[in-house]
């Protein structure tokens, strides 16, 4: 008889980040004949990554998108009731919490802690509260909890002192059409709907405040002229804490037309856009992994990124790192990375091989050994 697994998929039902993109490669490419799988949403999935999921919908919750403060309502009552009304032996939290007075055993996976860092404005104070409270009691009372890095399991281990034998770390990894050759077609109409016109530097993240992108404009703004007008700054993500700060910063040094924020794109546009890209510019203060990071490196692109956190450990000696803060290095690293083309085949030599080191099939019989292991 198969264990039945319950899934909190209502992530899935909207827009993708890397939180999302992780937990569709591991539904998608699990390999596990021991057990039956059971997804739920609040809002209907448009392409489930496997059979057999329901619709629990919350009435003033479901279809609100960004931070829905009783958006919790539904994962810790109506998501735990029914994982125990269908008798699920296990439930995976892929977006990092277990639910309160929850019957049934839960695997999490917590992705990062960087509310831990009281600094950050990404997180309103009520929500950082809430995700603190929530963090420590899911360190405490998970049955196993999957990390993306070291740093995130030593995280855990320091602020809450979890046991190392109950979490296990799984790298990401990086889907097979980073790898495949682009398509021109795709390119040329991206370029023009996005108003890029010749080559360009490529951020892939959110606008907050720990994703560092104003070191990266105010690297950019100090490049010579000439390498401004050959060279756009394409910041593809959505908003956050820094916005209004960076959005300021492009009006003072009257950057507009050479540094484009197009805003969340589709990841089949995206995927294009980091082959098109002549480097990936990721200068972000704390990371659990760095997923835009590999996906350039199997898109063959150059990277530049940061000397922190989990950062090094993704790139290894495939990237270049950096101080995130040190805005001047930056400037002098987009220059030399874009007018030396053997810099950029290294890097991009070194970035394909360090890309395949990161499997979602091996991440996925990963995470199967772990939902075993806890039955």
């Amino acid at each position: 008889m198969s264990a039945v697994l319950a899934v909190d998929a209502h992530n899935l039902a909207r827009i993708r980040s890397g939180v999302e993109v992780y937990a569709d490669n591991i539904l998608r490419h699990l390999d596990a004949p021991r057990f039956s799988f059971r997804l739920f949403s609040d809002l209907p999935l448009a392409e489930p990554p496997v059979q057999g999921y329901e619709i629990l919908p919350l009435p003033f919750a479901s279809g609100v998108t960004g931070r829905n403060y009783v958006g919790p309502l539904w994962f810790h009552w109506t998501l735990a009731r029914q994982a125990a009304r269908i008798r699920a032996d296990l439930l995976w939290s892929p977006y990092f919490f277990v639910p309160l007075g929850s019957s049934v055993p839960t695997v999490a996976t917590i992705h990062d802690t960087a509310p831990l860092d009281s600094r950050s404005r990404s997180y309103p104070p009520v929500w950082r509260r809430y995700f603190l409270w929530m963090l420590a009691h899911s360190a405490r009372h998970a049955r196993h909890i999957i990390v993306p890095s070291q740093r995130i399991a030593d995280n855990l281990q320091h602020a809450f002192g979890t046991p190392g034998e109950r979490i296990s770390v799984i790298p990401h990894g990086v889907a097979p059409e980073f790898f495949a050759p682009a398509e021109p077609a795709a390119a040329t109409r991206l370029r023009a709907a996005l108003g890029i016109d010749g080559r360009f530097i490529l951020f892939v993240g959110s606008l907050g405040d720990r994703k560092n992108v104003i070191t990266l404009v105010r690297a950019y703004a100090q490049l010579p002229p000439e390498l401004q007008h050959e060279c756009q700054l394409v910041i593809v993500g959505p908003g956050g804490s820094d916005e209004a700060l960076v959005r300021g910063f492009l009006r003072e040094a009257k950057l507009g037309g050479r540094v484009i924020l197009a805003g969340y794109l589709e990841p089949r546009d995206l995927v294009e856009l980091y082959k098109a890209a002549e480097l990936l510019a990721f200068p972000s203060l704390s990371e659990s992994f760095g997923l835009p990071v590999v996906e350039a490196m199997a898109a063959g692109t150059p990277v530049l990124t940061s000397n922190t956190s989990s950062l090094p450990d993704t790139a290894g000696d495939a990237a270049w790192l950096l101080d995130p803060t040190d805005v001047p290095r930056w400037t002098d690293a987009l220059q030399r990375t874009l007018t030396e083309e053997s810099l950029r085949a290294d890097l991009r030599q070194r970035g394909l091989a360090r890309a395949r080191l990161y499997s979602w099939p091996e991440a996925a019989r990963r995470h199967v050994e772990v939902f075993e292991a806890c039955l």
